[in-house]
């Protein structure tokens, strides 16, 4: 997978703003993302790929 692709929110294809390299970490190390969002997201990719802010806020919002 090329870090184009790694960007890539397998939900919503937008870009999913992960930076793990970065040594503060990454905001997705800080969030707590839903089991269910986790198990739609490996049904649609082959390879793992970080869901975005947007996708889990709009989950977040719509279940709670």
């Amino acid at each position: 997978m090329t870090p184009e692709q790694a960007a890539i929110c397998p939900l919503c294809l937008q870009n999913n703003a992960c930076d793990v390299s970065n040594p503060l970490g990454c905001w997705c190390m800080q969030k707590e993302i839903p089991k269910a969002l986790i198990k739609k997201a490996q049904a649609l990719q082959q390879e793992p790929r970080c869901i975005c802010q947007n996708c889990i806020e709009q989950y977040l919002n719509n279940h709670h």
